[in-house]
Formats: C-alpha cells, sequence, structure tokens
C-alpha cells in the first residue's frame, strides 16, 4: 500500500473519506423521503389540509369566491 500506484494509501484515505460523506448524504435523503412521504400522504388523505395548501400557498380560490393580498411592509 506504500507503493506508487493508484492504490496508494494516500488514495485510499480519499476515497473513505468520500465513501463516509457520501453515506451521510444517503441518510440525510433517506429521512427527507421519509418525511415529505408522511406528508404527501396527510395531504392526499384529508382535502382540507390539501385546500388550505392550495389556498396559502398557490393562492387558489374558489370559482364564487374574491381573492386578496395584502402584504405588511415593515
Amino acid at each position: 500500500m506504500t507503493f506508487f500506484d493508484q492504490n496508494n494509501f494516500m488514495v485510499q484515505q480519499q476515497l473513505g473519506k468520500e465513501q463516509s460523506q457520501l453515506e451521510a448524504r444517503k441518510q440525510y435523503y433517506l429521512v427527507k423521503n421519509k418525511e415529505l412521504s408522511i406528508r404527501k400522504n396527510e395531504l392526499l388523505g384529508n382535502l382540507e389540509n390539501l385546500e388550505k395548501l392550495a389556498r396559502e400557498k398557490y393562492f387558489m380560490k374558489r370559482e364564487d369566491e374574491d381573492l386578496y393580498i395584502v402584504k405588511v411592509e415593515n
């Protein structure tokens, strides 16, 4: 392992470090995926929650309603 080829000690250290970083990112995305899956099930399982999201985030409204957006300046 101390020879100067493509499998030397420094390269193995770098690969080990990169593997650790990738494992951490994998774990982060697995947790994020689980959170988003739970949120998706909450939204699709309850029409009231879906309507609330549509109104608050996307400013959607019913046909017989008027929508006013009030911006507060500090």
